[in-house]
């Protein structure tokens, strides 16, 4: 039976508000670990594109092949290479490579093909950049079928980078395809149409403000574009705003100074305008909407993230955009706006909903207080142990016996966060700086014949002294071996079963 085609699931996995609506494709329908579409795009897009030549050149003589004997088997040949490469990191290689001499009418009907009939995503990304051949807007004008398609596609957020990129020389004139684009993605699409759009109107503004970092993928470079290009400090300038607006001009507020406490700011430079945003203008004006507006510990939150943003650029000396009494005079304001009232009653009735669920926004809150509701918060984790984002909350505990509590319902239910593993990263982040602590999870990792899992462990034991590693865990260590495809990554593990003086700097492996 032929698979479903990449194209066909988008298709009818597309919502009646015209977003693309699963977080998975059908090429990988249960990864192992859970990313957002377009997550592996996004990672190079914010810490620079590789260069992988070898694969590149391979492709490139296959589709050489394809355009001189168009034949089945050599289209298939190109899908095989597609399925073992990542298309984002060829994407040099084949950019500087890839001529117009390369390209004839055989390249536009493999495109078609690979785009409406393959199963593979790498295949459509493929597919954009073989299309931006032909011009996006000689497509739009001539083939109005498939020009709606690549706009359909280009919703579901695996392919925004690679339409953007086929459409780059023709963007002026496609602004209003990518706006649509824009309107109709949530994670790493919108911030790839973003980062090409002109924001030219009032309304296109204050979307942006209200939703452009409503967002679950982390690229706080878009706050630079949103409080220049959207004119900011001019919204925060009336005597008024909505809420949407107010909420809106705290995350791009957060994202900035995220910016400037996680970035080389000297290499950021070069790309983004960063020295042009006015933080002494701006964080007077957003704390009078603030007085108005944070008045619950929901609306606090922004309030709190800002607080120990600005408590990070004191740690740091960090007086690129604020002096160091800047810095302390506008943490004063935070606490003025946080403090306004005891909030302890209010957190006590507030744990909990009405049907029984606990309040995470209620636990951070109360965790930033120094409020202590661990007891509770754990009586609710013992009974619902799959409510991982409770951890960072238990695990904040200073009290050696109750940290052993939570890793004792974590050994219980090893099950459920080893197919989940991302859950894990708070508790592995404890027992990396704990030696000697939590050994059944990591044998349960080390046992687990899954590269990732054992991996996960690797990034724990590494940072152990080799006297904490029991009997149990060194034969782990050297059963986990046979399971580790990469001879370098398997050396790595072996390294752990060196002792201090014998083992190479266990740090400088990675």
């Amino acid at each position: 039976m032929k698979k479903e085609s990449i194209f066909d699931y988008i298709k009818t996995h597309m919502s009646a508000d015209g977003f693309f609506a699963s977080p998975v494709l059908p090429d990988d329908t249960e990864p192992e670990i859970a990313y957002l579409l377009g997550d592996e795009d996004g990672h190079y897009f914010t810490n620079g594109i590789p260069k992988d030549p070898d694969s590149a050149d391979q492709l490139l003589t296959e589709l050489r092949q394809y355009a001189a004997f168009p034949t089945e088997e050599n289209r298939q040949q190109i899908e095989n290479t597609l399925s073992e490469l990542v298309m984002i990191e060829v994407l040099y290689g084949f950019s500087t490579k890839f001529t117009n001499e390369d390209y004839n009418s055989n390249m536009l009907i493999l495109a078609q093909e690979l785009f409406y009939n393959s199963g593979c995503r790498q295949s459509l990304k493929l597919a954009y950049l073989l299309f931006s051949c032909s011009g996006m807007l000689n497509i739009k004008k001539n083939n109005p079928e498939l020009w709606h398609d690549l706009l359909l596609a280009a919703r579901c957020e695996e392919f925004t980078y690679f339409f953007v990129l086929a459409a780059r020389s023709d963007l002026a004139e496609l602004q209003e395809e990518l706006w649509e684009i824009i309107y109709h993605t949530k994670n790493w699409g919108r911030i790839f149409a973003l980062e090409e759009a002109v924001i030219s109107t009032h309304e296109q503004k204050l979307w942006c403000i209200k939703n452009a970092l409503d967002t679950n993928a982390d690229y706080p470079p878009l706050a630079v574009k949103i409080i220049l290009d959207c004119e900011l400090a001019r919204e925060l300038a009336a005597d008024e705003l909505d809420y949407e607006l107010f909420h809106g001009a705290a995350f791009a507020i957060l994202n900035f100074l995220e910016l400037l406490t996680s970035y080389d700011l000297n290499r950021l430079e070069k790309f983004f305008p960063v020295s042009h945003v006015d933080l002494q203008a701006l964080l007077p004006a957003f704390f009078r909407h603030a007085h108005r507006h944070a008045v619950s510990p929901e609306t606090l939150m922004p309030i709190i993230f800002i607080s120990e943003q600005l408590q990070q650029l004191i740690e740091e000396e960090n007086w690129s955009h604020l002096s160091a009494n800047q810095c302390h005079a506008f943490v004063a304001a935070c606490d003025s706006i946080i403090y306004q009232k005891d909030w302890k009653a209010e957190i006590q009735t507030q744990l909990f909903t009405e049907d029984g669920k606990i309040n995470h926004l209620i636990c951070d809150f109360a965790k930033y207080l120094e409020l202590d509701i661990w007891q509770p918060v754990y009586d609710y984790f013992v009974a619902h142990p799959e409510d991982h984002e409770l951890l960072v909350y238990l695990f904040s505990s200073g009290d050696p016996q109750q940290l052993n509590d939570v890793l004792a319902i974590i050994e219980q239910h090893m099950d459920y966060y080893m197919f989940y593993p991302l859950t894990l990263l708070t508790p592995l982040a404890y027992l990396r700086d704990n030696p000697g602590q939590g050994n059944n999870i990591l044998l349960r990792l080390l046992q687990a014949e899954n590269e990732i899992l054992i991996g996960m462990a690797y990034h724990v034991l590494r940072e152990w002294p080799y006297q904490y590693l029991t009997l149990p865990l060194k034969q782990a260590i050297v059963a986990a071996q046979a399971h580790i495809q990469s001879s370098v990554h398997r050396e790595m593990l072996g390294n752990l079963l060196l002792d201090g003086n014998d083992s190479p700097d266990k740090n400088n492996l990675m």
